[in-house]
């Protein structure tokens, strides 16, 4: 059962698809078995959890302890009680979710956080025009390869001192190699360009290399700037890694 399809169920549950999502879940829990065996579990998961006898783990949990080991004052009295194996079970239950909210967490922080630019092809192109050496920068970068795109986009830059979408794909690539202060330095030369072509991606990385570098305060304040620009592309995200940061915090 992968994260895709949890987050779909849970939409489901939710009434949050629209009727087109709605049409493509009909159709895959009536020709997909295992997308379909997965939302039986979790509707099961549901249902238990939802169950007013059981919703009260910690007080099912002391009341199975007292009854096995018993106690020196006297018992409560309670409503409903659980056999064992129902409570066996509700523990098994009660582990998994927590492990999965807490991988599902995990994962979402690191989306919002990820360094790595997927749309640096949407912005730049790679067609059979562009100069050879963008287009060998941009294929190593989208290999994973930062070092050789760190190197490439280094002798655009160079090349062309003026032209603010190299020295943006320059700093990107240096946050893909974790070279974070080189990164830092280029896109806060960047921001002071006002260019609107690429500034919202120059607050959002840029934002992203403060929480890198543990840098919280700046860190906090560019992400409460790009979440309050309702027009951003990145202020849900922003919101989101406001909340992350918040939580480090408390650690």
């Amino acid at each position: 059962m992968n994260i895709k399809d949890i987050e779909i169920f849970e939409r489901f549950f939710a009434k949050e698809l629209n009727s087109e999502e709605l049409q493509w879940f009909n159709n895959e829990i009536n020709s997909n078995p295992e997308f379909a065996k997965n939302f039986n579990i979790i509707k099961d998961i549901n249902n238990v959890l939802s169950n007013k006898k059981i919703r009260d783990f910690r007080l099912l949990l002391k009341q199975a302890h007292n009854e096995n080991f018993g106690k020196k004052h006297k018992r409560k009295i309670f409503l409903y009680r659980l056999s064992a194996v129902a409570a066996t079970f509700l523990i098994l239950i009660s582990t998994g979710l927590y492990i999965w909210v807490n991988q599902n967490q995990q994962f979402k922080k690191d989306q919002v956080f990820s360094t790595y630019y997927p749309d640096m092809t949407n912005l730049q192109g790679i067609n059979e025009n562009a100069d050879n050496l963008f287009n060998s920068a941009t294929s190593a970068y989208i290999s994973n390869d930062f070092k050789k795109a760190v190197g490439l986009f280094s002798k655009l830059a160079d090349s062309d001192s003026l032209n603010s979408l190299y020295k943006f794909n320059l700093a990107i690539a240096y946050l893909g190699d974790e070279n974070y202060s080189k990164s830092e330095i280029l896109l806060q030369k960047l921001l002071e360009e006002n260019n609107n072509l690429i500034e919202d991606n120059v607050q959002w990385f840029l934002a992203i290399v403060y929480y890198k570098t543990k840098q919280y305060d700046k860190a906090t304040k560019l992400f409460t700037l790009i979440s309050n620009n309702k027009e951003h592309y990145k202020a849900e995200d922003a919101l989101l890694a406001l909340k992350f940061l918040e939580e480090e915090k408390k650690e």
